[in-house]
């Protein structure tokens, strides 16, 4: 009787005989029976045996050696599974009838084990000269701040930028659009982004800045339950699936915590700049490794320099990256890790770009962050990179490594056969004629208020079920907002209300009174009947405008333009009369105060376009803070608009009107924690100049916005 025990991927011989008939319910075996026949010949019985807790990859390996076996010795007929707690006569047989099981395993499963790996909280300064963005890596403290720069910090399913008072617009956006990478292309997309502009700062960032908490660690894709069994694959499989929800709830929310005093200060030059990079190759020598430094011209970084076959290291001034060539060697790639982690702290270069010495002296006196902040004061791990797999920090240390690609949509196959491929030359040979009509022309009068009223009346009555003065919403005239990816109508208050950080659809029937269609045969005579049908058909024709806040993301029009306008222009064409030529559809873009006319004059001088998102309109942060909007017409009465602004004396004009609403809690100072809030005090402040009419306007548009008004 011979045993072996499945150890990664492999059999292993059990040497030991008292060790046979002792199991652990953690491992799988083949047990092999050898006997004489009468005729002298050898026979042999295969058995493998399941332990209950076994691994996937052990029961797999255990039913292919034993086959294995019988084809190595020619057997015949066939191998014998046997589980635990069902195992037959015949296997008991084998150790005198009773199996001794002991709980564990021997052997080692041959999957690598994906560990969660805890949060290392890192913090970015961003800077930039032209248009080109600069990272270097800093001390997580507060006393990293300073109000020219603005700041990342990488908390793995959160990122926060905080925004110095003082630093460059450039750097704000480019900053911002580092984070979105991140957040993409890093984590999935589900990476939360907070803004943290100077003096209003939230008390996680605090929290997560001075040490005091770390968010959460973001789920592994791979997510593999080594106690999985037969009988047990589904609540596995259930079990794996809200790993990810349980570990949210568990985590522990961030502690209240006090602002520090006397941050951010001004303590780096604005002028400064980052070292110039460094850049080693990682060769192999002669019995040694070698380590030359690449030659860069410019002194710059660029893709061009990086060898798929090699293996880099990369000095930034801040951080140390390991580049691994999707062609290299397995030895090269451990070499690199290997010098990485040595010369970590021996590099000629300070950890945090040239602000070592005044964060040292601060942190000696400050005893308040100096635990904290000692323990980021060394230079940051260092970061593997491989070849089309590299994070953003990384890529951005490159000047040629492009944001995004130019793709030209406007040429075709034919054009690039015809015209050729050098844009140059292209402009050279077809020269554009500039157009100065433009400037030539005569101003178009501006609209009486009397006619653009009319106007605006007679646009209305285009529609199929004209609006009212109420703005009540029908079939003829309808609103949709975008939330969560999905386009869901706005509810009946809110029509007509807009908010700048979000998009709309808003789709428009009018009667088709242009279509000129002809009841002539192709023969070119004229059948009566069918043209007496024609002219009794009531033609209509549909117009979406797609409206955008100033502060929308682009990525709402993409979406709506690339995967939904298709299909909406296929159901909105279809005529309801089974033998109807099918409907217009026309698309509009329009912007915030950018918009058509005709689209202003659906809404009778009442759109209101809010600050924020729709889905915080009943938000009691917005309901409890002091609100403003004006109300003005840019050129005639119809672009009427009521636009929230800061509530700032300098926003006032003579020929405009106002809404002032402060919050009833602000003047109940005596009021009980029991008692019910008041409701809002809201102001109409009228422009000397402004037009007689708007008064009455003003009044309707405060109800609208505000139920309780005083």
């Amino acid at each position: 009787l011979e045993m072996w025990e499945i150890d990664e991927f492999y059999p292993k011989r059990v040497e030991d005989e008292v060790v046979q008939g002792r199991l652990l319910d953690g491992d799988c075996y083949i047990v092999l029976q050898t006997k004489r026949t009468p005729n002298q010949t050898l026979d042999w019985v295969i058995y493998y045996w399941i332990g209950l807790n076994a691994s996937r990859d052990k029961q797999t390996c255990a039913a292919v050696h034993a086959v294995n076996l019988r084809n190595f010795l020619g057997a015949e007929g066939r191998t014998f599974r046997e589980e635990q707690n069902d195992e037959s006569e015949e296997f008991l047989a084998l150790f005198g009838g009773s199996l001794m099981i002991l709980e564990g395993a021997h052997g080692e499963t041959g999957f690598f084990h994906v560990e969660e790996q805890g949060v290392v909280v890192k913090l970015y300064r961003l800077f930039g000269m032209e248009k080109r963005l600069m990272i270097v890596s800093m001390p997580l403290t507060p006393l990293s701040l300073d109000p020219k720069f603005c700041y990342l910090i990488d908390g793995h399913s959160q990122l926060f930028l905080w925004l110095g008072s003082q630093s460059r617009l450039m750097v704000r956006t480019k900053g911002r659009l580092l984070a979105e990478k991140i957040s993409v292309r890093e984590r999935r997309g589900e990476a939360t982004i907070h803004l943290e502009p100077q003096g209003r700062e939230s008390n996680t960032f605090w929290a997560v800045i001075m040490g005091r908490w770390a968010p959460r660690a973001l789920p592994n894709l791979v997510n593999v339950s080594e106690t999985e069994n037969g009988s047990g694959n589904t609540a596995g499989a259930n079990t794996s699936k809200t790993d990810g929800t349980n570990a949210a709830n568990n985590h522990p929310p961030p502690p209240e915590v006090t602002a520090p005093q006397n941050v951010p200060r001004d303590f780096i030059p604005a002028d400064w700049r980052l070292p110039q990079p460094i850049l080693y190759d990682v060769r192999m020598g002669k019995g040694y490794l070698e380590l030359p430094q690449v030659e860069l011209p410019l002194g710059q970084l660029s893709k061009r320099a990086l060898d798929p076959k090699h293996v880099y290291l990369l000095d930034s001034g801040g951080e140390l990256f390991v580049w691994m060539g999707e062609k290299s060697t397995r030895f090269l790639r451990f070499a690199g890790c290997k010098l990485a982690q040595e010369l970590t702290d021996i590099m000629p270069r300070g950890c945090f770009g040239g602000a070592e010495s005044q964060l040292a002296s601060v942190l000696a006196t400050a005893s308040e962050l100096s635990s904290t902040a000692w323990l980021t004061f060394v230079r940051p791990a260092p970061q593997i990179c491989s070849q089309g797999a590299e994070n953003q920090i990384f890529r951005a240390q490159f000047y040629d490594w492009e944001e995004a690609i130019a793709v030209d949509f406007t040429r075709t196959v034919e054009s690039v056969a015809k015209r050729g491929v050098d844009m140059n030359a292209i402009l050279e040979k077809y020269k554009p004629a500039t157009d100065l009509r433009a400037l030539l022309t005569p101003r178009e009068r501006a609209l009486e208020w009397d006619e653009a009223l009319q106007l605006m009346s007679d646009w209305n009555e285009e529609l199929v079920e004209p609006i009212g003065p109420d703005l009540i919403p029908n079939t003829a005239l309808q609103q949709f907002i975008m939330i969560d990816g999905k386009w869901v109508p706005v509810e009946q208050q809110w029509f007509g209300h807009f908010f700048n950080q979000d998009s709309y659809i808003v789709i428009a029937r009018y009667w088709d009174f242009d279509d000129e269609h002809s009841a002539e045969d192709p023969e070119g005579g004229a059948n009566a009947e069918e043209a007496d049908e024609l002219a009794e058909e009531e033609r209509t024709k549909t117009v979406v405008y797609f409206w955008q806040g100033r502060e929308a993301s682009e990525l709402n029009w993409l979406t709506f333009n690339f995967s939904l306008r298709k299909d909406m222009e296929t159901r909105l064409s279809t005529n309801p009369k089974e033998d109807g030529r099918p409907l217009k559809v026309e698309f509009k873009r329009v912007r915030q105060q950018q918009e058509d006319l005709v689209f202003l004059a659906h809404f009778q001088r009442q759109l209101i376009i809010h600050s924020g998102r729709y889905r915080d309109r009943l938000d009691p942060a917005r309901r409890d803070k002091v609100q403003m909007y004006y109300m003005r017409a840019n050129g005639n009465a119809i672009s009427t608009r009521s636009i929230e602004v800061p509530p700032l004396s300098n926003y006032m004009n003579s020929y405009f009107c106002y809404i002032v609403k402060v919050p009833g809690i602000i003047f109940s100072v005596d009021r009980s924690a029991d008692d019910p809030p008041p409701p809002p005090l809201v102001w109409m402040w009228i422009g000397k100049h402004s037009h007689p009419n708007d008064k009455e306007l003003l009044e309707k548009i405060s109800k609208r916005i505000y139920k309780d008004v005083r």
